[in-house]
């Protein structure tokens, strides 16, 4: 399925605050509804609902979408020092917990955080960029996943696709999607 329908943006003012902003229309042209003199078209997530009762995503009154959009600020002793998020569905959970690992754990540079070879699972299959050695998604597979090698390049949608920037002093890093679309631009 397309995932053109959500955009991801960070952003880190010369004060260092940051917003992490995800939104999304819910499929490629939203509702088809365009609010009066505004231009901006409005979603169609309502279609996220389950429409059978008794479900924990069902329809009912006072209810919110499950959704998976997970923009994040990361604070270090109250400051803020990560931002990031990503289109991607409901890829992105996994994208995020991915990018967070890389850079906190692992010490990652943003650029090799997000563009690290990702996994994701929701149902049976686990999906696993090809970029992952053929040992690892073997031993995977012994361990009982059902794994699926998936590659990713400029025209598929298998995973989502993150950014991030990262503050380090008076330095910011960002990284970007090599394998989409993506801009990383610095303003003084």
């Amino acid at each position: 399925p397309s995932t053109d329908c959500t955009t991801h943006v960070n952003v880190v003012d010369r004060e260092g605050r940051m917003v992490a902003l995800t939104t999304t229309l819910g499929g490629a042209f939203g509702s088809g509804v365009v609010a009066a003199r505004t231009g901006i078209v409005l979603a169609n997530v309502m279609t996220w609902f389950d429409p059978r009762p008794g479900h924990a995503n069902s329809i009912a009154g006072g209810k919110r979408i499950l959704s998976a959009i997970a923009p994040m600020v990361l604070l270090r002793s109250g400051a803020p020092v990560l931002c990031t998020g990503a289109p991607g569905g409901r890829r992105i959970m996994s994208a995020m917990l991915h990018v967070v690992t890389n850079i906190v754990d692992w010490a990652q540079a943003p650029q090799d955080a997000v563009n690290a070879p990702r996994t994701h699972c929701e149902s049976g299959d686990l999906l696993v960029d090809t970029r992952v050695p053929e040992a690892t998604r073997d031993a995977l597979a012994a361990m009982g996943h059902r794994v699926s090698p998936k590659v990713e390049t400029f025209a598929s949608s298998h995973f989502a696709r993150p950014s991030a920037i990262v503050v380090r002093g008076a330095e910011l890093r960002a990284g970007v999607g090599a394998l989409k679309s993506s801009t990383a631009i610095g303003v003084d």
